[in-house]
């Protein structure tokens, strides 16, 4: 009797062991591999924001068409990078006449062909030129926050 009693409680403990195993959290192989990947595309990314930073404040010392297009690259290479890594463009709503939304890609676009046009006509002072490479990068920014 006192075997069975025993064996009965070895169960029970057994059962225990396994329901506490089953409720506390793992953290398998694949969640640390998703979570350093993560890690690593918004280290990738930071570093190329940095790069359209740079290039943003050559632009504005030197207002040429060559450097125009070097930061257009720039946040070409941005906005590739960030749809890759799938954190996607988020849509922006807005209340306009049309009703649509309209895509942050598209208003960062917008915006580099305007800043393209005032480099070209050569009208546009520092503060205007730095107003529109703020909002620029701000658009950057929402693109993957």
């Amino acid at each position: 009797m006192s075997m069975k009693i025993n064996q009965d409680r070895q169960v029970q403990e057994t059962f225990i062991k396994k329901a506490i195993n089953i409720a506390q959290p793992k953290t398998t192989f694949q969640s640390q591999m998703d979570g350093q990947r993560e890690k690593m595309q918004m280290d990738a990314l930071q570093e190329l924001l940095t790069k359209v930073d740079e290039q943003a404040k050559r632009l504005v010392h030197s207002r040429t068409v060559k450097d125009v297009q070097i930061y257009k690259k720039a946040i070409q290479t941005f906005v590739q990078e960030a749809i890759q890594f799938g954190l996607g463009t988020k849509a922006s709503y807005s209340w306009s006449q049309s009703n649509s939304s309209q895509l942050i890609v598209k208003k960062i676009d917008e915006k580099l062909v305007s800043l393209t046009d005032h480099v070209l006509k050569k009208e546009t002072d520092s503060l205007n030129l730095l107003d529109q490479l703020g909002e620029i990068r701000g658009l950057l920014v929402n693109l993957y926050v």
